[in-house]
């Protein structure tokens, strides 16, 4: 297992994270992130027609592993 930290972006403002979350491979760093989104979706709708979200993931030296985004549009 490895630390991996999720920096959410909620349309807004980053949540830089500082605890982090243990993975076993990048398989469950995509399924945490990816699985995150409509969550963080959720909680931050209705505010507005149109919203971009992204979870950036770092590994314990600070690189970017991975990323992923969800783009909200209504009208």
């Amino acid at each position: 297992m490895a630390l991996y930290f999720f920096d959410v972006f909620d349309g807004k403002a980053t949540a830089i994270d500082e605890i982090g979350i243990d993975c076993e491979d990048l398989s469950q760093v995509r399924y945490r992130a990816v699985d995150a989104l409509p969550e963080i979706a959720r909680d931050e709708l209705p505010d507005g027609d149109e919203r971009l979200f992204e979870v950036k993931v770092r590994n314990a030296s600070g690189k970017q592993v991975f990323r992923c985004s969800l783009e909200f549009t209504s009208g």
